[in-house]
């Protein structure tokens, strides 16, 4: 049986930890899926995937915005077979469910909330721009996946997000930095 394809897309301007989580995710899965990613090229996060073997894309998502992107992800999209693609971050979101939702046969989406487009630190106009384009979108959306029971909860009321579309999964720890003599940072990577 052919092996599923997963594209992972985040905004990518800095490493932190939705970067981490998703070299993780690519990690795990890379041996079960084909396995690509996409984001702002020349950063930790593009290092980091293909460290792994894994084939990036440079997507630039840097500007605040551009339609440009929509028909490169969806060449990303169907050059690869995506079956599903994963995203984080506002900009990222919103690209992969307008790209998706253009193409036939659907591609599924999944989209982890690990802060609300309302939290972002950005100028009133941005915020009110971003929170349009997210609520504009979110209905392409086939499950979000949250990292705390707020957010969870903040979904299905504020947002008015569907209780079996909402998955909640905390972040796991990369035990592999631990050693047992107490050592951080020291450890293997897998």
């Amino acid at each position: 049986m052919d092996k599923r394809h997963i594209l992972f897309m985040i905004d990518g301007l800095e490493y932190g930890g939705g970067e981490r989580v998703f070299v993780q995710l690519a990690t795990g899965l890379r041996n079960r899926f084909r396995v690509c990613a996409a984001s702002v090229c020349g950063g930790t996060f593009e290092h980091e995937i293909k460290q792994l073997g894994i084939k990036f894309y440079s997507v630039d998502m840097s500007r605040r915005f551009s339609l440009k992107l929509i028909p490169q992800i969806k060449e990303i999209i169907r050059s690869n077979k995506i079956d599903l693609i994963h995203s984080q971050g506002g900009r990222a979101d919103f690209y992969a469910r307008i790209a998706a939702r253009m193409l036939k046969p659907k591609v599924k989406i999944v989209n982890t909330v690990a802060t609300l487009v309302k939290g972002y630190d950005v100028g009133a106009l941005r915020k009110i721009i971003y929170r349009f384009f997210d609520w504009f979108s979110k209905r392409y959306v086939d499950r979000f996946i949250v990292v705390s029971e707020v957010l969870r909860e903040t979904l299905l009321s504020s947002y008015r997000i569907q209780p079996d579309k909402v998955i909640k999964i905390y972040n796991g720890i990369e035990l592999d930095e631990y050693r047992p003599n107490g050592k951080v940072g020291v450890g293997k990577r897998v």
